[in-house]
């Protein structure tokens, strides 16, 4: 399995974990109708990374906001991106 993430998370949750949460995102970017490669790949990396229910989690309301919406895949990859680019930078301190 090659790595997009960070390899010692992968290894540390074990293919089985990985590959479920892979089925998850797929199951959650179709029900969500983000039908694309980049529609997959956001719902996958917001899971990934803020949790396997972020769909439903109250902190995270603008990860569904607009979902009913032309290029709603595009709109919530470019909200995932300012979101962990705004995350990074308040662990850095910056």
């Amino acid at each position: 399995m090659g790595y997009a993430y960070p390899p010692e998370k992968c290894e540390f949750l074990g293919n089985p974990i990985v590959e479920t949460l892979i089925s998850r995102a797929e199951d959650q970017a179709q029900s969500s109708g983000l039908n694309s490669s980049v529609g997959f790949f956001a719902t996958f990396g917001l899971m990934f990374a803020l949790g396997a229910d972020v769909f439903r989690d109250p902190m995270y309301p603008w990860v569904t906001h607009g979902l009913d919406r032309p290029q709603a895949d595009r709109r919530l990859a470019e909200r995932a991106k300012t979101y962990l680019v705004d995350a990074l930078r308040q662990a850095k301190g910056a």
